[in-house]
């Protein structure tokens, strides 16, 4: 038998050398492969073969595969398996341990894993009930030498991990169980690893030698998987002696980084009560705290490498962790005298100001959390260090560092970091937003502190014949955080003497780089609040803004810098006139007739005109009078719309709007610098300017939120048999919502097939989806960079295609968000104006079945639960409902195809999901994102709305209370609108979406109840219903959130359905392996549950369905071909300690012992 199996071994390890050979050929390799696991499948010989591999091949891999093949037979086979098996099995691989695998200084680490988890699936199985020697016998191997104490820190960490930390063993009575057994030993585990430690770290101090170092560390990953998780008494234990231990062992140079790695999470310790945390403050002690800083220091000193970076930046997550506790633990009722608090403080200062960004990120992320405690930023001690972080925090916010130069001490550091630039940019976003809230909040209650500062850097930067322009970035960031909250006189009132000055030198101040004059454009606006104390500043202020749109917009010879300064301008007023519009009022006719100025001379282009038109409707919103605003808005928008008007007859049709913007044209490039007249440009332009033009006062255009301005200054007037508030918009917006609506007709028209046929083949991607906005919708990294964006598009594809391309989807965009804004803004003026709902189903909801799927999820998320939510109730039934019967069952079938497309691309072999560049993958992609917009319709359809009690605001939520509004009502009191929804929510429960199915479970909750109350189920409904119920776990019962809400849905229908439609019991009979006995007993307890006097049992019917259903519940696709590995479960532990029972008086008395009654009476 012996030479069986060695002739085996042999040809196993030859077929796994095989596989692993680049030079064979494919075929070959695939035959030995299936050769390997037909003898892992099949062959009683596995555990021999398996130890013969591992014992007498050379080859690491082939022993591997020898631990594998164990590891696998005790999985698979183990609950079948003999006893001598099982015996020959443990002990073999205890003998192996015994005797050691190859020198732990040069055995491959996986080698080791390999076996430690051979034996950790033997303890699964077999310990406590079965091994209790286990333990004992780990300790004996320990004693044996280097590498067996190595291979059982193996052991126990593996073991570890799977029951406590990863908890990947899936029994859980098992895992309770050696949980709970490992729990109990844990003093002795304690104890016994803290003796290796004390023993193998003094043999490696005492002779150097590495065998020893290398246990050192095993033993304290093993501390380090124990101490997230363990009582904190056992970490304390013997005067906090494993404390002591690892702040020793930080200044070892081979073994600091896995000291570092225990310690920190020790500090992270959260498994128990506040006091027991408290403990962990003993690290602030002298005697703690001193190695902790020589640690830190020492890591600093060194020359900057990999290994010592990382331990720096480990060390600093300990202090910083440390920090986090003493937040937790500090409160009003307990404040917390330190010892060394300042000297704590003085050390994260330091870590603030070292070079490393990702340093001091781990700082001000603490200091963040101590400026906004409620009691530590009251504190004395840490109030004086606000000054000292402000001082050096401050200029941490200039953008240096970056790893592809070598211009500042950081960019060394970011050399380890960061692969690129543009990583390092996404982490410089987060790292600047972290030091300029802090400096919002610091500034929230001094905000003389950063002004201070600020005023000596800017007056230095300005001063120099060239100002930095880093530096003007930093400080114009740094100013608006330091001026954010302070809105009023009073506020503004104790800066004063130092920003009124600082604003007259910038605005006194001359430069001729439009990037420099972009940078004090942000200064002065962050400082616009001083006008509150300077009133003549505002003049200037309006000056410097307007100065550099005072040159022609179609200069040949602007730059990108110029451009830039020019929308920065613009911008500039729309942020002024938003935060204070009181203020810039009084200069409403200098603006408006300014503005008209620059665009009556032509040096405007259109996209600043609008944007500046949009800062005047916002101005004019303080204008406190209806037909005053009605009057500005309606000589705004008078050439607009005329415009708009004049061109109907192009936007009318389909194809001669494509003819107008140049899509049926070749795609030519135009030369800047020639005369030639891009026509198509100009068409385009015209369009753009037009619809973003109504688009901004729609939006910005409002009347007062106050009921009694809004009445006194004219805005209300009676509407639809109501006194409603008007928009001092409404009525001219209102006037070309019909030649809107034919442009949304066209655009939609404009994606089929016949239309697209008419496009020019250069234009033939001019309707795809944008790059950026496909990356976005992947969530592929930097897909939101500008520079990347540019870089991307103009690798891929011709500059006239992408902007044609960036013209079509901003149009159609805008043209729904614009409908958005009728719903919100606008309001009643639009939900009343005559044949709407008709003409929405004529235009928006026209053509939906050959727009692609992303153009069909931006009318619904942008417009269509817009138009449902802000509904007025008196408009339900003449405008929302008629939409929904046109719009509701289309989306129902469209999902449902799109849904079976999905399923079928899924199933081909040729599907990979990783491929990102894959069409199957960005439309699975679109597909799941646009169901779960769609149900969040539904559900604003059934509880949104003005007449209902639902706020609409709320529509996005699926989880908490909800109720049906009046349209839900209506909706369900639609015969085919009802059958409609309803069919929507129950397909959406199969959907193989977990977030769509989950909040199509709390939608079918909510409409059963209404459908049973109004009777509009039969008992052929009933049934359905329960059906598709169970169905869906078949679907989608294998995700533990969907089967969590799925048996709550199936159990409030059988509640619901089961007393009125009895025949819902035989669906159950259709379930596999659904026994009539446990139908019955649900059914009994079920019915006794209607009894309003019978409380509680509700875990009783869980689990009773559960069983039931079993068998129903699909696997997920990871798992279909997956063998099913089970671990018995074993004999029940006895207590530790049985409490003595207390004998009863009549024992007692029968024992003949004295009950003390005798006695107690009688006294």
């Amino acid at each position: 038998m012996s030479g069986e199996i060695a002739s085996l071994a042999q040809q196993l390890g030859a077929a796994v050398e095989l596989t692993m050979n680049p030079a064979i050929p494919m075929e070959q390799r695939h035959q030995a492969f299936n050769q390997l696991e037909e003898f892992k499948e099949n062959s009683p010989y596995g555990s021999q073969c398996g130890f013969y591999l591992v014992e007498s091949s050379e080859s690491p891999v082939v022993r591997h595969f020898g631990l594998k093949i164990l590891e696998d037979v005790v999985k698979a086979r183990w609950n079948t398996m003999s006893g001598e098996e099982k015996v020959f099995i443990k002990e073999s691989l205890m003998k192996m341990i015994s005797s050691g695998t190859r020198h732990l200084t040069v055995e491959h680490l996986f080698i080791k894993d390999a076996l430690a988890r051979v034996v950790v699936e033997l303890v699964k199985r077999e310990w406590p009930q079965h091994w209790p020697t286990l333990l004992q016998e780990l300790d004996t191997l320990c004693r044996q030498g280097e590498t067996q104490t190595e291979l059982v820190m193996f052991v126990l960490l593996r073991l570890v991990e799977d029951v406590a930390l990863l908890q990947t063993l899936e029994q859980s009575q098992r895992r309770k169980e050696i949980y709970s057994e490992l729990t109990a030993n844990m003093e002795h585990i304690f104890a016994f690893l803290l003796a290796l430690l004390e023993k193998h770290y003094g043999a490696y101090k005492a002779s150097g030698n590495a065998e020893h170092c290398r246990v050192s560390m095993a033993i304290l990953n093993t501390f380090t998987a124990l101490v997230e998780w363990v009582n904190i008494q056992h970490v304390m234990a013997n005067k906090k002696y494993l404390l002591r231990c690892l702040t020793h062992l930080l200044s070892d140079p081979r073994l600091q980084l896995a000291a570092a790695e225990c310690l920190l999470g020790i500090v992270g310790w959260k498994a128990g009560k506040m006091t027991e945390r408290a403990q962990l403050l003993c690290l602030f002690d002298t005697d703690m705290m001193i190695p902790l800083f020589a640690a830190t220091e020492n890591a600093e000193k060194h020359k900057l490498d990999c290994d010592h970076y990382n331990f720096l930046k480990k060390m600093v997550e300990i202090l910083t962790g440390l920090g986090e506790q003493l937040c937790a633990l500090w409160t009003k009722e307990s404040p917390r005298s330190l010892p060394n608090l300042t000297t704590y403080l003085d050390a994260l200062l330091s870590f603030t100001r070292h070079p490393s960004q990702s340093v001091n990120l781990y700082a001000n992320d603490l200091w963040a959390k101590f400026f906004r405690h409620a009691d530590i930023s009251q504190d004395p001690t840490f109030l004086s260090y606000q000054p000292k972080w402000i001082e050096i925090a401050l200029r941490k916010v200039v953008k240096v560092g970056y790893p592809e130069r070598d211009d500042n001490p950081a960019c060394s550091y970011s050399q380890l970091d960061f692969d690129n630039d543009e990583e390092f940019l996404a982490f410089f976003i987060k790292y600047r937003l972290c030091i300029l809230e802090n400096v919002r909040v610091v500034a929230n209650g001094k905000p003389l502190l950063p002004l201070t500062l600020l005023d000596q850097w800017l007056r230095a930067t300005l001063s120099k014949p060239t100002p930095d322009m880093t530096d003007l970035e930093a400080i114009s960031s740094l100013l608006d955080s330091t001026f954010s909250k302070l809105m009023s006189v009073e506020q503004v009132q104790p800066v004063s003497h130092l920003a009124v000055p600082l604003l007259q030198l910038l605005l006194s101040h001359t430069a001729s780089s439009p990037s420099i004059l972009s940078e004090l454009l942000s200064c002065i606006s962050a400082l616009f609040s001083v006008v509150l104390l300077a009133p003549e500043a505002l003049n200037p202020i309006l000056s410097r803004i307007f100065t550099p749109l005072s040159t022609p917009s179609d200069t040949i010879n602007h730059s990108k810098e110029i451009r830039t300064l020019r929308r920065h301008s613009c911008s500039l007023l729309v942020k002024l006139g938003t935060k204070f519009p009181a203020i810039l009022l009084p200069s409403f006719t200098f603006l408006k007739g300014e503005i008209s100025r620059l665009n009556t001379t032509g040096l405007l282009s259109k996209m600043e005109h609008c944007t500046l038109m949009e800062a005047l409707v916002i101005i004019s919103n303080q204008l406190g009078n209806y037909d005053r605003q009605a009057i500005f808005l309606g000589e705004m928008l008078a050439p607009v719309l005329n415009q708009f008007r004049s061109l109907e007859a192009v936007y009318r049709d389909p194809a001669l709007f494509m003819e107008f913007v140049g899509l049926t044209s070749l795609p030519v490039v135009m030369d800047r610098t020639s005369d030639t007249v891009d026509q198509f440009g100009q068409n385009r332009s015209s369009i753009t300017m037009i619809i973003n033009m109504v688009l901004a006062v729609t939006r910005r255009a409002e009347a007062p939120q106050d009921q009694n301005h809004a009445q006194n200054g004219g805005f209300t007037a009676p509407l639809g048999g109501q006194l409603v508030v008007r928009n001092p918009a409404g009525a001219h917006v209102c006037s070309v919502l019909r030649n809107l609506l034919l442009l949304a007709h066209t655009l939609n028209k404009m994606f089929n097939s016949e239309m697209k046929s008419k496009l020019n083949p250069g234009f033939a991607k001019a309707f795809d989806l944008l790059e950026v906005d496909r990356n976005n919708m992947l969530g592929l990294p930097g897909s939101r960079s500008a520079k990347n964006e540019l870089v991307y598009q103009v690798a891929k594809l011709p500059e006239p295609v992408t902007r044609m391309q960036n013209f079509v989807t901003e149009l159609f965009d805008n043209v729904q968000h614009l409908l958005s804004h009728y719903c919100t803004n606008i309001g009643n003026e639009f939900y009343h104006q005559p044949n709407l709902s008709n003409d929405l189903s004529l235009s928006v909801f026209a053509n939906l079945p050959g727009l692609p799927d992303f153009r069909l999820r931006s009318i619904n998320r942008t417009f269509f639960k817009f138009f449902i939510t802000k509904c007025p109730a008196s408009c339900i039934t003449s405008v929302v409902l008629p939409v929904l019967r046109q719009s509701c069952p289309f989306m129902l079938g469209h999902l449902k195809e799109r849904w079976s497309y999905l399923k079928k691309v899924r199933e081909s072999p040729n599907f990979d999901e990783e491929n990102t560049d894959s069409q199957e993958v960005l439309d699975d992609v679109i597909i799941r994102v646009m169901a779960r917009e769609y149900i969040d319709t539904v559900k604003a359809v059934l509880t949104s709305g003005k007449g209902s009690d639902a706020q609409s605001d709320n529509s996005n939520h699926v989880d908490g209370p909800a109720s049906l509004s009046l349209l839900g009502e209506q909706a369900l009191a639609d015969g085919t609108l009802s059958t409609c929804l309803v069919g929507t929510c129950l397909s959406a429960l199969s959907w193989p979406d977990s977030p769509a199915s989950s909040k199509a479970c709390n939608l079918v909750e909510l409409i059963l109840p209404r459908l049973v109350e109004q009777g509009s189920l039969g008992p052929e409904d009933a049934n359905s219903i329960m059906m598709t119920v169970l169905k869906a776990f078949q679907d989608m019962g294998h995700h533990e959130a969907n089967n969590i809400a799925l048996t709550h849905l199936a159990l409030t229908c059988y509640e619901s359905l089961r007393p009125r439609f009895v025949g819902i019991r035989d669906v159950f009979s259709q379930v596999p392996n659904c026994q009539p006995e446990d139908l019955q007993k649900f059914d009994a307890r079920i019915m006794a549950g209607l009894n309003p006097a019978v409380k509680g049992g509700d875990k009783a019917k869980k689990d009773m369905f559960k069983k039931m259903i079993a068998a129903l519940i699909g696997r997920e696709t990871a798992k279909l071909h997956q063998k099913e590995i089970v671990i018995k479960n074993l004999p029940n532990l006895m207590p530790s300690k049985v409490k003595a029972k207390t004998p009863s008086l009549d024992e007692q008395t029968r024992n003949g012992e004295d009950t003390g009654l005798a006695s107690l009476f009688g006294q």
